[in-house]
């Protein structure tokens, strides 16, 4: 195979990402460190071209999504005026935004872009009917698929997934949970059902079958889709815990999942033509053997699991059964097979034995062997990026000489590096290896940067020409001309003077100086000095604490073993620590440093610059200027100082900080914490429980993955929890919060917030402000804090107090409990039993359908009951009770209460205070308790007058009847304990007297 560098990329260019093919074109995402992260594009003679700045100056517009659909490219970024939303690179080159889906500058977020036929499916938030399903058709109409979720609240469509001309995707309706639903190509829409308060994931197709998890409340499970309908395709785990089914895997017309059954662990199942059943216990008890990995080769299933004993290891099914293919690391810590690949009828994965390291390894019909041990000892390649062309496996992998570079593994067998595209012991690491036909395409890091490559079929060739150097000496100086010096043992001094000159140091402790001129300065062993001097120079500290000065030009540094020095200077210089504990200074210019092994102290100082921890733990400073710092593995410091920056913690726990102007801060992998400093800030959490701290400004705050805190700071800001179970303070300013997936805690802090629990049970605080709290999905408790608030319950069996302040309180669907605390609060129960209780002030409560019970406290109190059979309790003060329909239990309470029983034969009681209860004709028979004659009232509505009435004891004497004579003697109320001489005109009073 021939590698051929096929594109020379800027020599700023850096976080590549998203290599994606357009016909004889490739596109890509970087950050030249100039125009921010944007769309580039490599034609197909190489040439490398922005395709826009979206986002002006060194804003990033963050283009991700890339998604092919004919001849165009399609894909989401936030061209910093109309915030994420849908483009359209087309096949002239023009760039387009397809639609500005929500005004404004808070976009629409597009996001599950996906392809059926000539039509492009996604999801997206209008702000007026929420996240719900898109479609763009060939002819570039944007259309809403359906509001399936009326209002704004949104179905969150996901799960998106084309299976022929159909897409299948998982969407809330806000009333029975998350159902699955099917659109065909004629654009009906089918509804799946699978129970009330359901949600469900992993949509797999099987033959004429789909399969999917799902939860209706009993737990994780795994359904099926078919022409008869939806149906739990077996309830693995009784109870409602669930067997949390995962890894759905086919192989032929098999299914093959892996469940915990609540006895034998997490296993391994299958659905064939007989049912669902349990392969093998491969581990006894009820831990679990915990298979992964599941791969198909032809009508075997490899995968990866722990029996208990052997540790973990590769396993196999076939039409003889279930077995372990070999027990590659002998004892119980287990080899862990990982990266399964299959080429052809061959299994490739990497594994540790234990004493070659981990290397990479084949299964073919003549058994299970290492291929070959690429790096002798124990440290082992570590294969990884196994990608296939043809027949052809590659990979990259260290071999302890060469550093980590491509390999290649053919059809006969044959193992052979592909090209030491960074000559030596340094690595170019090959990434982002995407396949366009019979090509290959992958970034590496040669000796003139990063740069596209492709591998072609004809024969290896390299980059770059390896350096000659001859002589000797102890005090050399090389005058005009361009020289090769060599100092060999002693410690040397070297002077290249002018001239393109080449120095090598040697042994000992050297100073070298290149002087004017393009100069190649190796220091070799020991502690060396190595002064650049004007131009640009190449400085190589090789071994030894060496000290690297680049002086004037655009220098490149290699530190390499032990603890070393570069300091930049003038111009846009490039740093490689390499091994060892090294401190890098990029001084002026537009620098690139990457610490390498180790841990590693780096400045980037003036200019915008390119920071790269690598491994070890690491502490990056951008300085001034809009710089981009990457972590890489391990647990790293990073702090952008000043300018507009990028920080991406990479793997680890890591620690960023923004400073000073607008930066943008990704956590990636690890246990993080973010401090954005001023500025207008965007922090990403990623995976990992992470701790954000928005600080001055407005800022824009999502937690990814994991246990998360974020605190906005000042600013108005806007937080995202994400998935799992996360804690959001807004703290001063306006802030917008919203929980995600997950239990979470959100407190909007000071100023006017708007609170969004979103999925899952959520704990809602307004704090202080006018707040507008929204539960979301599952059984949420919201707090409205000081202020006048608003609160919806939403979905779920709510619990919302209102607080202090003027609130208004909406239970939504489901059975709620509302408080409104201190202040004049309209509480509404909305549908189901709900329980309302206004607390102090003159509140207003309505308790709608369902049974409820409403409490007024203390105040004057309006309550309403609505449908259903209601308990009414006024309490203190002066309150309006009205039942509404129903069966209703009215309680006057303390203080001169005015009683409507409304429709329905009601029960009354006065309690103590003068209380008027209202007689309405046709509202049903009512039960007054405990009137008290000379004190409480009757109240007629209109349409009666005292002389209608007709008052009679009944037959036990114990009660008066009051009837309407108007209506064939409608029996109005039964009065208890009271004769019926004894009630008067003077018991009676005009409601139209009352208002």
């Amino acid at each position: 195979m021939e590698t051929q560098k096929f594109a020379d990329l800027p020599a700023n260019v850096a976080y590549l990402n998203d290599l994606t093919a357009v016909g004889d074109k490739l596109y890509f995402s970087a950050n030249d460190r100039t125009s921010g992260k944007e769309l580039w594009e490599i034609d197909s003679s190489g040439t490398v071209s922005l395709v826009r700045d979206l986002a002006s100056n060194s804003y990033s517009s963050y283009p991700n999504n890339l998604t092919v659909v004919g001849d165009k490219l399609y894909f989401s970024a936030n061209n910093g005026v109309s915030g994420y939303e849908l483009w359209q690179l087309d096949s002239s080159g023009t760039v387009s935004l397809v639609q500005d889906l929500r005004s404004g500058s808070s976009g629409s977020y597009p996001d599950n872009l996906t392809v059926v036929g000539d039509k492009l499916y996604f999801s997206a938030n209008n702000d007026t009917n929420g996240n719900e399903l898109w479609q763009l058709d060939s002819s570039g109409t944007v259309s809403l698929v359906q509001d399936l979720r009326s209002g704004s609240f949104g179905s969150y469509p996901d799960n998106l997934t084309a299976v022929g001309d159909k897409l299948y995707f998982s969407a809330y309706d806000g009333a029975d949970g998350y159902k699955l639903w099917q659109l065909d190509s004629s654009g009906t829409l089918f509804e799946r059902d699978i129970g009330s308060g359901s949600f469900l994931d992993d949509i797999t197709a099987v033959g004429n079958k789909l399969y999917f998890i799902g939860d209706d409340l009993g737990g994780y499970e795994l359904w099926q889709l078919d022409s008869s309908g939806t149906a739990s395709v077996k309830e693995i785990r009784s109870g409602s815990d669930g067997s949390y089914p995962s890894d759905l895997t086919a192989v032929g017309d098999k299914l093959y999942f892996t469940a915990d059954n609540g006895t034998g662990g997490n296993e391994l199942w299958q659905i064939d033509s007989s049912g669902t059943a349990s392969v093998k216990e491969i581990r006894s008890g009820s831990d679990g053997s915990y298979p992964s990995d599941l791969t198909a080769v032809g009508d075997k299933l490899y995968f990866t699991a722990d029996n208990g004993t052997g540790g973990n290891e590769l396993w196999q099914i076939d039409s003889s059964g279930t077995a372990s293919v070999k027990e590659i690391r002998s004892g119980s810590d287990g080899s862990y097979p990982s990266d399964l690949t299959a080429v052809g009828d061959k299994l490739y994965f990497t594994a540790d034995n234990g004493t070659g390291g981990n290397e990479l390894w084949q299964i073919d019909s003549s058994g299970t062997a290492s291929v070959k041990e690429i790096r002798s000892g124990s440290d082992g390649s570590y294969p990884s990026n196994l990608t296939v062309v043809g027949s052809t496996l590659y990979f990259t992998a260290d071999n302890g000489a060469n550093g980590n570079e491509l390999w290649q593994l053919d059809s006969s067998d044959t193992l052979s590096l592909v090209q030491d595209i960074d000559p030596g012991s340094d690595s170019s690491n090959p990434n982002n290896l995407t396949v366009v036909g019979n090509k290959l395409y992958f970034s590496a890091i040669g000796r003139t940067g990063l740069n596209i490559w492709s591998l072609e079929s004809t024969s290896s060739e390299l980059e770059d020409d390896t350096l000659p150097g001859t002589g000797s000496g102890n005090d050399l100086n090389g005058g005009s001309g361009n020289d090769s010096l060599r100092g060999n043992d002693g410690d040397d001094t070297i002077s290249g003077g002018s001239g393109n000159d080449q120095l090598f140091g040697e042994a000992g402790n050297d100073i070298l100086n290149g002087n004017q001129g393009l100069d190649t300065l190796v220091g070799g062993f020991d502690d060396d000095q190595l002064f650049g001097g004007t131009d640009n120079d190449i400085l190589n500290g090789e071994e030894g604490n060496d000290t690297l000065v680049g002086g004037d030009g655009n220098d490149k540094f290699y530190g390499k073993v032990g603890n070393d020095s570069l300091l930049g200077g003038l111009g846009d210089d490039f740093f490689s620590g390499h091994d060892g504990l090294d401190t890098l200074f990029g001084g002026d210019g537009i620098d690139t440093l990457n610490g390498g092994n180790n841990d590693d102290k780096l400045f980037g100082e003036n200019g915008n610059d390119f920071l790269n921890g690598g491994q070890g733990l690491d502490t990056l400073n951008g300085g001034d200027g809009d710089d981009s710092l990457n972590g890489g593995s391990n647990n790293d410091s990073l702090d952008g100082a000043v300018g507009n920056d990028t920080l991406n913690g990479g793997d680890g726990n890591d620690s960023l900080d923004g400073g000073l102007n607008n930066d943008f801060l990704d956590g990636a992998a690890g246990n993080d914490t973010f401090d954005g400093g001023d500025g207008i800030d965007t922090l990403n959490g990623g995976s990992g429980d992470d701790q954000l701290f928005g600080e001055g400004d407005r800022d824009f705050l999502d937690g990814g993955q994991g246990l998360d805190t974020l605190n906005g700071g000042d600013g108005d800001d806007f937080l995202n929890g994400g998935r799992d179970n996360d804690s959001l303070d807004g703290e001063a300013g306006n802030d917008s919060l919203y929980g995600g997936d997950g239990i979470d805690r959100l407190n909007g802090g000071n100023d006017n917030d708007r609170l969004f629990g979103e999925g899952d049970r959520d704990f809602l605080n307004g704090g202080q402000g006018l707040d507008t709290l929204n539960g979301g999905n599952g059984f949420d408790s919201l707090d409205g804090g000081l202020n006048n608030d608003f609160l919806d319950g939403a979905a779920g069996n709510d619990t919302l107090y209102g607080g202090d302040g003027n609130d208004i309180l909406k239970g939504g669907n489901d059975r709620d409990t509302l408080v409104g605390g201190n202040g004049f609060d309209s509480l509404d129960g909305g549908e189901n039993n709900d329980v309302l209780n206004g607390e102090s002030g003159d509140d207003t409560l309505n308790g709608g359908d369902g049974n409820d019970k409403l409490y007024g406290k203390v105040g004057q109190d309006i309550l309403l009951g609505g449908s259903g059979n209601d308990y009414f309790s006024g309490h203190d003060d002066n309150d309006t009770i009205s039942g509404g329909d129903g069966i209703d239990t009215i309680n006057g309470g303390a203080g001169d209460d005015l009683l409507f029983g409304g429709q329905g034969e009601d029960l009354l009681w006065s309690n103590s205070g003068s209380d008027i209860f209202v007689l309405e004709s046709n509202n049903g028979r009512d039960t007054i308790r405990d009137f008290k004659n000379g004190e409480d009232l009757f109240g007629l509505p209109s349409s009666l007058e005292f002389a209608d009435l007709t008052i009679t004891n009944n037959s036990g004497g114990t009660a008066s009847l009051i009837a309407d004579s108007t209506n064939s003697g409608l029996v109005l109320a039964t009065v208890n304990n009271i004769d019926s001489a004894d009630i008067t005109a003077d018991d009676f009073i005009l409601i139209s007297e009352i208002f």
